[in-house]
């Protein structure tokens, strides 16, 4: 068993396998997969960057998920607004760095800070209409969307 052994060892493990930035192909998410495995793994093993999961996008790329630059997570198409997907911020956009998913940009707890959606944005994620109102301050979706206040 594994987690019997000494964290040294455990360390000693780690820096062989890939760094996340250098990954190509699915079998190098070994470190990724790792940390996922338990609170250990996840306390020892450091979180991957922003330009480690640009990078992951990439090696993944069949698989279409995104990275979004505020909660740091790989998330699929399905939950992103379809215009973070095209044009510059897409796969090999020149500003896909600047991308983010549909509910980081419409956090309305985070109200003003730069680079996120602001009150009376719309968008579609997934096929459905995202509305966050200006006047009753909420994010509205699919039908509710089309009875903004």
């Amino acid at each position: 068993p594994l987690l019997r052994l000494a964290s040294e060892l455990h360390l000693a493990i780690i820096s062989f396998l890939p760094a996340l930035k250098d990954a190509k192909e699915e079998h190098d998410l070994a470190l990724l997969q790792l940390r996922r495995t338990n609170h250990y793994f996840r306390n020892l093993i450091s979180p991957p960057t922003h330009n480690d999961l640009l990078s992951l996008e990439l090696a993944l790329f069949e698989y279409s998920v995104y990275a979004c630059k505020f909660c740091l997570c790989l998330r699929p198409t399905t939950k992103f607004a379809s215009t973070m997907l095209k044009g510059k911020k897409g796969v090999n956009g020149k500003t896909r760095d600047r991308r983010f998913c549909a509910d980081c940009g419409f956090d309305t707890t985070v109200v003003g800070q730069s680079q996120r959606y602001c009150p009376s944005t719309r968008a579609g994620v997934n096929g459905v209409d995202w509305v966050w109102c200006k006047h009753c301050k909420l994010v509205k979706k699919g039908e509710e969307a089309k009875s903004v206040c």
